[in-house]
């Protein structure tokens, strides 16, 4: 039974993780949300200052091919203007 559900729980697990692709296009798109995001918000000079710099990272790992790092920088970009990281 629990040995039964924990596979389940782990091949179902396994195929969401595997449809997310993360890529250029991905980080492209989550890039242009953010910008969307921010433009949206007035924020505190402090935490312009922040979220510039995670998009910063962000675009030089995308350049780099490095798109699980420019993605997370997206996601702390995102965090830093209050906005979530869906």
């Amino acid at each position: 039974g629990d040995a039964a559900a924990a596979v389940a729980s782990a091949r179902a697990f396994a195929d969401k993780a595997a449809a997310v692709v993360v890529d250029k296009a991905f980080c492209r798109r989550k890039y242009d949300r953010v910008n969307t995001v921010v433009k949206g918000k007035s924020l505190a000079a402090d935490v312009a200052a922040r979220v510039a710099g995670h998009l910063s990272v962000a675009m030089a790992k995308t350049s780099n091919g490095e798109f699980v790092a420019a993605n997370a920088a997206l996601n702390d970009a995102l965090r830093e203007a209050g906005a979530g990281t869906r």
